[in-house]
């Protein structure tokens, strides 16, 4: 029957208009996919690519970091020194300045300072205080018939002994060819 077979034909031409359907939707399908694909490969990729980057900068930057603290360290250390050095120049410079080259002794100026704290101790505290000057008879006669370098020694062995017997708090100075004493003692 014509009819029967016309409904065959129609059927065959649904099914491969279907199938041609099906066909170029799995296309597009296939080709949605495999542009999707490419560009989560593109991106891992370039995440990948900025990942190292990342870390060749972290890298970088955690060796500089480095390199600045070793010379931060070394710096610093430079700068303990030169603290250190101008301490010591700052207390020889105090020093000298309070003290006779020779003998080490207190000079003029700390012994006077010294002797006004002494006499600030000793009205508070009840005590009394005692200045004693010792001048060496014929010392000039030493320097001139035996030389200056052997008064000096006389001066450095006399302020030694001195030096030796005396009591904390007490103090030994040198004014010139002079040298002055004191110490405190409680009366009563």
């Amino acid at each position: 029957t014509p009819f029967l077979i016309r409904i065959s034909e129609t059927q065959h031409r649904v099914i491969a208009g279907v199938a041609a359907v099906l066909i170029l939707l799995y296309g597009v399908l296939f080709f949605i996919v495999r542009h999707a694909d490419n560009a989560i490969r593109r991106q891992f990729l370039e995440r990948e690519r900025a990942e190292a980057a990342l870390r060749r900068a972290h890298s970088t930057l955690e060796q500089r970091v480095e390199e600045r603290t070793a010379e931060l360290a070394k710096s610093n250390l430079g700068l303990a020194a030169e603290i250190s050095e101008r301490r010591l120049a700052e207390q020889r410079v105090v020093h000298m300045a309070n003290h006779d080259a020779l003998t080490g002794l207190p000079n003029r100026t700390l012994l006077i300072d010294r002797i006004e704290q002494a006499m600030v101790h000793a009205h508070r505290g009840g005590t009394k205080l005692a200045v004693l000057f010792l001048d060496l008879d014929r010392f000039k006669n030493v320097n001139d018939s035996l030389g200056h370098a052997v008064g000096d020694q006389l001066l450095q062995a006399v302020s030694a002994r001195l030096t030796a017997c005396l009591r904390e708090g007490d103090t030994a100075a040198r004014l010139g060819g002079l040298l002055v004493l004191y110490g405190r003692r409680r009366v009563g």
